[in-house]
């Protein structure tokens, strides 16, 4: 798989690297926005990994033109996405929280691959999610995140709730603006549940 590794840091393009060929990946290294778009312009890139810092071109300008392109994108960034950037053209598959470990980036480069190659539709009630395209449908966009959260609650799993609360409070405002009939609540003794806006 052919993978555009974006950062203006030098020392994490050269560990990004490191980690994407050892895993059998064709790494492809830039440093500016203007870098990624020409890459990815019939490189058949199939992910990028993009830093949040990266310069010459907007991080979010840059999200929103691969989601046109729908090449999925996992950002970098130094701490956890707020709601404006889980929501919108501007919303990346994926989000992670310097400093990872190695293991966490290569986790989510293979679950973000499986999603896109073995698409299927989540059904639950009036909700659908497609998740090789990562929509929501009929038209917002979610991340891998919040695709792991309905699959979790779907089949009734456990979730960690300090880390999914962000996604959750997003998941909540798309179903709210889609007119969806449940939202996630939390239930006692039970944890985070899909519930009926009627409960």
């Amino acid at each position: 798989m052919r993978i555009l590794i974006a950062d203006p840091d030098r020392d994490f393009l050269v560990s990004y690297e490191k980690l994407v060929s050892g895993d059998g990946h064709e790494p492809v290294i830039v440093f500016d926005g203007t870098q990624v778009l020409s890459a990815v312009s019939g490189n058949n890139i199939e992910i990028v990994i993009l830093s949040e810092n990266i310069p010459r071109i907007s991080c979010r300008e840059i999200v929103s033109l691969l989601n046109e392109m729908n090449i999925p994108v996992v950002v970098t960034m130094e701490k956890n996405p707020g709601a404006d950037l889980l929501s919108g053209k501007t919303m990346a598959q994926s989000y992670m929280v310097l400093p990872f470990f190695p293991s966490e980036l290569r986790d989510r480069i293979m679950e973000i691959s499986k999603k896109k190659s073995a698409a299927k539709i989540i059904r639950y009630e009036d909700i659908e999610i497609d998740t090789g395209n990562f929509i929501l449908r009929p038209d917002i966009r979610v991340t891998n995140e919040e695709i792991n959260i309905i699959s979790a609650l779907v089949s009734k799993g456990k979730l960690n709730e300090k880390k999914v609360q962000p996604y959750i409070n997003a998941l909540n405002n798309k179903f709210r603006a889609l007119g969806k009939k449940i939202h996630i609540g939390y239930v006692m003794k039970e944890g985070y549940r899909l519930v009926s806006n009627y409960e």
